[in-house]
């Protein structure tokens, strides 16, 4: 949108971008016969454009980078990772990387989602290292995880790939973009309670089931039971502050030879404030407690309602 713009060419057909909204907004207002041109003048003396020149191998633009905007509005996790692993590549990987890989991730998480690309960071994150970084330090975070990487052996354009292959399929799970509709029906549900902690979790699950390793009626299984698990646990009045961390380590109880038996039974053997609620305690909460008052009454009215259609 931009090119088509500075190069004064028609858009693409179907195009749609605040650029073009922007551009428009200004003609408009240039083209009023009440505007006048010398406050226009004088705002355009107030503008100014900074040019900076770095030398490749001497210069660290990332640092440069994060400075000169420290002063400005805050940047996005995702927009300081962005500039960290596409900065200091030659400029046709920096454009095959951005292009084939790093730009289709960010057409996911565009207009209303955009505040989850941090959080899609952070469980996968989560997933890799075994840690939850917190909400402020996602980028440090991923630095870390990829000097682990790079002293491995792994070069940047596999982090990036990796990246954008797990975007995909959190996008398909917390987005709305799964094209099976009957695992589409359960990712609406752990939706629908806010469970957004059990992500990493899920992310392992979908890697496994792209894999072919989890069939698609074990995930389903697997999703359903998250699901009574965390219901349950809302209705019992159970907190949930433990469960970020209860989740970010259940991968290493599961065995992919009998996927749905083993987590069962992990979730089964969980006590305390960890527990899966049992059918008396469930039916005891149900009848006492005040459903109204619940945060995810809604979930429970809507199947409730739709029970049996």
């Amino acid at each position: 949108a931009l090119k088509a713009v500075v190069r004064d060419v028609p858009q693409p057909i179907g195009l749609s971008s605040r650029v073009l909204d922007n551009y428009r907004y200004f003609v408009e207002k240039l083209q009023d016969p009440s505007v006048d041109l010398v406050d226009v003048s004088l705002g355009l003396r107030k503008l100014v454009v900074v040019d900076v020149k770095l030398t490749r191998g001497i210069d660290h633009p990332q640092l440069v980078f994060e400075a000169m905007n420290s002063t400005g509005r805050r940047l996005s996790q995702a927009d300081l990772i962005r500039n960290f692993v596409l900065m200091d590549l030659p400029p046709n990987a920096q454009e095959h990387l951005y292009e084939d890989y790093w730009y289709p991730m960010e057409e996911l998480f565009k207009g209303v989602n955009e505040a989850r690309f941090d959080a899609f960071v952070r469980n996968y994150l989560t997933l890799k290292t075994g840690l939850i970084p917190r909400v402020g330090d996602i980028y440090e975070a991923f630095k870390a995880y990829a000097a682990e990487l790079e002293v491995a052996g792994s070069s940047r354009e596999d982090l990036v790939q990796d990246l954008s292959k797990h975007a995909q399929w959190f996008a398909a799970m917390a987005l709305g973009n799964e094209i099976d509709v009957q695992l589409r029906r359960s990712f609406v549900e752990i939706e629908q309670l806010s469970a957004t902690v059990v992500y990493p979790f899920l992310l392992r699950l979908y890697s496994d089931y792209d894999a072919g390793i989890l069939s698609k009626d074990e995930f389903r299984s697997i999703l359903g039971t998250i699901t009574a698990y965390w219901f349950r646990r809302a209705v019992c009045r159970i907190p949930t502050n433990i469960l970020n961390k209860t989740f970010a380590g259940l991968g290493r109880f599961v065995d992919p030879e009998r996927y749905v038996e083993s987590f069962d039974a992990r979730l089964l053997t969980f006590t305390s404030s960890q527990r899966f609620p049992t059918d008396e305690e469930f039916a005891e909460a149900l009848q006492t407690g005040d459903l109204y008052g619940l945060q995810r009454a809604p979930y429970f009215f809507r199947k409730m309602e739709n029970y049996g259609r």
